[in-house]
């Protein structure tokens, strides 16, 4: 079971991916991005009422809110770019396997260097390898 734990946020992760790339992909053209994603934030937030309601014994969620910081209002701002990123990258004509994929590896790598600077995560030769064959392969389909 605790293996089962270990890997459901990357199931979660990855299936929520798939569901948000082809939502993303199929974002009406003619509404307003910042309009639709209000309307996808509102949606948003009634289901993450509904899950906090079912998921959680104490029921207390004004109590939880209070403990709002400021990684909150950021992860927010991070949010709301991702999103209108990904909208825009897809109304730019990109395919949805590639567009993703080039925004997945990119973003990999900046975090390899975000983890050395913040977080003193070690580099071995074997993380290089697989750096140079991300860069590789972001070269190879960016062209």
């Amino acid at each position: 079971m605790k293996r089962f734990m270990y890997y459901l946020p990357v199931f979660v992760i990855v299936g929520s991916n798939i569901i948000y790339d082809i939502s993303a992909m199929s974002f009406p053209d003619k509404i307003n991005a910042q309009a639709g994603l209000t309307a996808v934030y509102i949606i948003a937030a009634i289901v993450s009422v509904i899950i906090f309601f079912v998921t959680n014994e104490t029921k207390d969620f004004f109590k939880e809110v209070k403990k709002v910081n400021w990684a909150i209002f950021v992860l927010a701002v991070g949010c709301t770019g991702i999103d209108l990123g990904y909208i825009l990258l897809f109304r730019a004509g990109w395919d949805i396997s590639i567009g993703s994929l080039v925004c997945n590896i990119a973003l990999a790598i900046l975090l390899i260097f975000v983890g050395i600077l913040f977080y003193r995560e070690k580099i071995t030769k074997y993380h290089l390898a697989g750096i140079s064959m991300c860069l590789i392969g972001l070269t190879l389909i960016s062209v």
